[in-house]
């Protein structure tokens, strides 16, 4: 063999070795991160089963959800790093028809592998908020979600680099209050629901005396003798519109005991009891206070606080990363390159789409919120011009002058009833619609209810 055809062989054979190493060297790292990666897991499922069973114990980890109103008595949502606010005890008037139905640490199961379970009779808006953001299933999955991101955030974990950790440190508590907030809208819109069917039921049931009153004079009248045939076919007619009346009074009763029996079973079943364990929420049902806020005020806070944004941002910064990390191992017109220079490109057109929705979201929250309340206000103020009692079913008929045309008060009586029923219905559904979106205007202006990766 030549002197030159050695060195190409020595060559080749050294080629081969520095590829055997580099793989060797390859397979090894990889080994060690799936360790490290499987270290992280356990560390977080073990720190997560910690706060499962000891919440109390994480206070210096876990904001707390804030129940701090307003000066206007609205639920507030919290700042940094305190979840949302519960909704405002006056609102709901239930601090003082049934404290009851509040939970003092005996609402979960003590076994920790039974689902959560509220036991009570019944409950407030109040009460029911504070056992969903403290000891129902939702909250321990957010306090073992929170465990695992502070982990994060404390650069535990083979994935650690100091962008994600800074990162980290703020949006972890931001997440939590999030995930408080979808629990105390939850909440909220469970409890509403049921105030709602309650009193539409109460309604229904009152429109059902009401007719069956007329019926009964009508009924009375119709017994009587009387030979005046114009009269008697009034009577008919009459007694005929109130039948039908009645049989659609009658419907709508059983049709609002069926909502209020959904409604029931849907609470009962949030908070881990049987579909007929037959828990009520008490309290009134009246309009809370609109946040006293400018659009332009509630669009900047939102700006500034919701996580959508902060994730829109946050992808800049990881897809910029990533293309600086491939600069040094690609040249600029490689195909891995370039993917991840259009990466970041979409990311950066993304950040100004979050910012738009966001901004519409919020002013269409306050437009509704508007036209809600206008709805609310003028039936309220029909009412007070009307009052809101049915008006006493008392039938009468009369004859004209010399013999002229029978007629009744019938038209009269309906018509007046009808008015209130309609404003006072309206009244109903509106206040709990209204409620509700007051809570989740609230939390628009913050962090909202998404979280962010991390």
């Amino acid at each position: 063999m030549k002197q030159r055809d050695r060195w190409i062989v020595a060559a080749i054979l050294a080629v081969a070795l520095v590829i055997g190493l580099a793989l060797v060297s390859h397979f090894l790292s990889r080994a060690q991160a799936q360790r490290q990666s499987l270290l992280t897991a356990l560390w977080a499922k073990e720190e997560g089963s910690a706060a499962l069973s000891s919440i109390g114990s994480e206070e210096s980890d876990a904001p707390e959800a804030s129940d701090t109103p307003a000066p206007d008595g609205t639920p507030v949502p919290a700042e940094g790093a305190e979840a949302s606010a519960q909704p405002e005890p006056s609102g709901t008037s239930e601090s003082g028809s049934g404290g009851s139905g509040g939970t003092s640490g005996g609402g979960s199961s003590a076994d920790l592998g039974d689902p959560p379970v509220l036991a009570a009779d019944e409950v407030t808006l109040e009460s029911l908020t504070e056992w969903m953001q403290t000891e129902s299933s939702g909250a321990l999955e957010a306090q073992t979600t929170l465990a695992a991101e502070n982990a994060i955030a404390a650069g535990v974990g083979s994935a650690d680099d100091a962008q994600r950790r800074a990162f980290a440190q703020t949006q972890a508590p931001a997440n939590y209050e999030a995930r408080m907030n979808a629990l105390a809208e939850q909440a909220a819109s469970l409890a509403l629901d049921y105030l709602r069917c309650r009193d539409q039921l109460a309604l229904e049931e009152e429109n059902l005396v009401f007719y069956q009153g007329l019926n009964a004079m009508l009924q009375a009248e119709q017994s009587g003798e009387s030979e005046d045939e114009a009269r008697a076919q009034l009577l008919a007619e009459d007694a005929a519109a109130v039948a039908e009346r009645l049989s659609q009074a009658e419907l709508a009763v059983e049709t609002a005991r069926v909502d209020l029996q959904a409604a029931s079973q849907a609470l009962c079943e949030a908070t881990g009891n049987g579909a007929d364990a037959g828990l009520v929420v008490t309290g009134e049902l009246s309009p809370w206070s609109l946040p006293d806020v400018t659009e332009e005020a509630a669009v900047s806070a939102a700006l500034e606080e919701r996580n959508e944004v902060k994730a829109a941002l946050r992808a800049i910064e990881v897809a910029e990363a990533k293309l600086l990390q491939l600069r040094y191992q690609y040249p600029t017109t490689a195909p891995e390159y370039l993917e991840q220079q259009a990466a970041l490109e979409t990311a950066q057109a993304d950040y100004p789409k979050a910012q738009t929705a966001v901004t519409s979201d919020v002013k269409e929250r306050l437009a509704r919120l508007q036209v809600s309340r206008t709805a609310i206000e003028t039936a309220q103020a029909a009412l007070d011009e009307s009052g809101t009692a049915a008006p006493k079913p008392l039938y009468t008929l009369e004859q004209g002058t010399e013999g002229g045309a029978w007629t009744s008060n019938l038209s009269t009586l309906t018509t007046q009833w009808s008015r209130i029923y309609n404003n006072r219905s309206t009244l109903i559904q509106e206040t709990a619609q209204f409620n509700l979106a007051v809570l989740e205007f609230q939390h628009a202006m913050g962090v909202g209810c998404t979280t962010a990766e991390i």
